[in-house]
């Protein structure tokens, strides 16, 4: 049964049926995996939202011109500023990941040095040395980040 607000207004109701599908979780072992995977799902979602959002939102622009109200006026506005919203968490979340990538390659290029300075020196010195200048490097990128 029809909602009589439809009836009035002319307004074709169209429904589809959507099949709601479990994503199956991958489980790592390792948090470079923990964090690839969830970097991964993450674009993916945030991919789906910005399509779902830019088909809503060229539906909601024409339904607009068709039968202009205020509401469907609020509703194409909402949809810009989620699609806006959400393109900006995919850039910060590739800003984000760039940080990590960076501060992983100065780890390893320390421990690197580290191993190969002064192989005959004492391990247990080599070893608070070393965790010394890993938190000393992540503390300058901190710095450089405005963290």
């Amino acid at each position: 049964m029809k909602p009589k607000f439809v009836d009035k207004l002319g307004i074709e109701e169209e429904r589809e049926e959507i099949e709601l599908q479990k994503p199956e979780i991958p489980i790592s072992t390792t948090p470079e995996n923990d964090l690839l995977n969830d970097y991964a799902k993450i674009r993916e979602t945030l991919f789906k939202i910005i399509t779902r959002s830019d088909e809503a939102l060229d539906e909601a622009v024409k339904s607009m011109k068709t039968v202009p109200n205020a509401s469907m006026i609020e509703s194409v506005a909402h949809l810009l500023k989620t699609v806006s919203e959400t393109s900006k968490s995919l850039i910060e979340l590739h800003k984000e990941i760039q940080l990590i990538e960076e501060k992983k390659a100065r780890i390893k290029t320390l421990l690197k040095a580290l191993e190969t300075e002064d192989e005959g020196k004492d391990n247990s010195k080599k070893i608070s040395m070393s965790l010394k200048d890993i938190i000393d490097a992540i503390n300058q990128g901190n710095k450089k980040e405005g963290k």
